[in-house]
């Protein structure tokens, strides 16, 4: 069965309610390539997502693609996975697994020497208001106040 078009709202609210955390589905770990600024609509996801949008809204795939996200209330899904990543990351500096805490302090001091997991949060830092500090607790596996790191994160995709 499907809606009637005239209900627009119940689409994009069906599209929240599936959709979006369909998308959430071990974002902490493959997404991390997509947090730089400028690559949020770079993930085949994301595309879709701005895809289904239009198309319930009725607008051309011209559109840019921030009108179709803010119209619909919506922000990009970089925003989601990126706060989930750094719960993650914090979840990790406050674990009692040893294994776990020396497998993070492993992947932050490779960070600076390959393109994996702590890289792509560390070089997404950049653009950030408190990028200095954010990165220098990532090296050094300190806990992250996320309080700070949404707004700093809200401040840099408005200002994009």
């Amino acid at each position: 069965m499907s809606l009637p078009s005239n209900r627009l709202h119940a689409h994009i609210w069906l599209l929240k309610t599936y959709a979006i955390p369909a998308s959430m589905y071990a974002s902490q770990i493959w997404s991390t390539p997509f947090f730089k600024q400028g690559k949020e609509m770079d993930n085949p996801v994301q595309k879709w997502l701005l895809t289904v949008l239009k198309r319930i809204l009725g607008v051309s795939d011209t559109t840019p693609s921030c009108c179709v996200t803010r119209e619909c209330g919506l922000e990009p899904l970089q925003f989601n996975w990126f706060r989930a990543t750094m719960r993650l990351y914090n979840s990790l500096t406050q674990c009692n697994s040893t294994t776990a805490k020396q497998v993070l302090h492993a992947d932050m001091r490779l960070s600076s020497r390959s393109d994996d997991w702590s890289s792509h949060i560390i070089s997404a830092m950049t653009v950030l208001i408190q990028e200095y500090l954010f990165k220098d607790k990532l090296r050094n596996c300190e806990f992250i106040d996320l309080n700070r790191f949404d707004v700093d994160l809200r401040e840099r995709h408005l200002e994009f």
